[in-house]
């Protein structure tokens, strides 16, 4: 076969912005996810289900732009609609993500899968309506929330974008480690949940 290096095979930025998020923000990423990787078995040997996790030399306002970055590939026309994400991913340094307007969220995730949702709206007994897209790339997985109005169960990386500089830290971090089964966001129900809301379903006679 021959090895075409693309990416999941889409084209969504240009390519001066492609080229320019991925010289800022990519190795910040790939480096994170690696050292997450790496720590995967001994994670999982715990059986807890929020991962406790020491980084030395983390950037984390480098990481949460290249996550940023990737949610303006999977959502069409977010940049267009939002055009103040254009600046702050285009500008290296650049900080500040209005909290009332946007929560960027994270999890880690056992499967090795790539997966993405677009941006889905999602209907709330007593809430509303939720704005949100997913993003699964192992061993991570990302919820970004536009006008946020419930608490998440992710852990909140906005403060990423307001809180840090463009430098490195030694960090801790709590993590949820999340199941991710099927194709709606923030739905995080096991395998053996979701069968059993199935079977209940049919008892119902629903």
């Amino acid at each position: 076969y021959t090895l075409k290096q693309r990416g999941v095979g889409m084209y969504s930025l240009c390519k001066k912005c492609n080229n320019l998020t991925g010289k800022y923000y990519g190795t910040e990423y790939i480096k994170f996810a690696n050292t997450v990787d790496k720590l995967f078995p001994e994670i999982l040997k715990k059986n807890n289900k929020i991962a406790g996790i020491h980084i030395e030399g983390f950037n984390p306002l480098l990481f949460s732009k290249q996550v940023l970055s990737m949610f303006c590939s999977t959502c069409p026309n977010i940049t267009a609609k939002n055009p103040e994400i254009i600046e702050l991913l285009l500008n290296k340094s650049k900080r500040g993500l209005d909290s009332s307007k946007y929560r960027l969220s994270m999890y880690l995730i056992k499967e090795r899968k790539i997966a993405y949702t677009g941006i889905q709206a999602m209907y709330v007994s007593g809430v509303g309506i939720r704005m949100l897209a997913s993003i699964d790339a192992y061993p991570f997985g990302f919820v970004l929330e536009f006008d946020p109005k419930i608490k998440c169960v992710e852990l909140d990386i906005t403060q990423f974008f307001n809180e840090y500089e463009d430098q490195t830290y030694n960090m801790d971090f709590g993590i949820p480690i999340l199941e991710r089964n099927i194709p709606f966001s923030t739905d995080y129900r096991t395998k053996d949940e979701i069968i059993n809301c199935i079977e209940e379903n049919k008892i119902g006679g629903i």
